[in-house]
């Protein structure tokens, strides 16, 4: 709901990152509120329901210095200021010695 009203704001929001931006396949509208990115490799970013473009700008400093895209992440969740949430995909959980339910 609201995603045609407010596509543009987010486009505004992400167009000063836009090699960031030609890798989203497409951003979903959630609860009428906020916006998940999802990304060509599957990653999906959560953004807030107010801050979005510096969540975006907090993304694209994340992305330019360890490379989330190519890392084995299946979630980033920004919606808090304060915090960073990283869901592994459940397949590589193991690798980091966590069971695929709690990654």
């Amino acid at each position: 709901a609201g995603a045609a009203r407010t596509a543009g704001a987010l486009m505004d929001a992400l167009s000063p990152r836009p090699w960031l931006l030609e890798q989203v396949r497409a951003a979903v509208r959630v609860g009428g509120r906020r916006w998940d990115l999802h990304f060509d490799t599957g990653l999906v970013v959560r953004l807030p329901e107010q801050g979005a473009a510096d969540a975006w700008l907090r993304f694209a400093r994340l992305e330019e210095r360890y490379g989330i895209l190519a890392r084995e992440v299946e979630a980033v969740d920004l919606r808090l200021a304060d915090r960073l949430f990283i869901r592994l995909r459940p397949e590589n959980a193991a690798a980091f010695g966590l069971p695929a339910e709690d990654a």
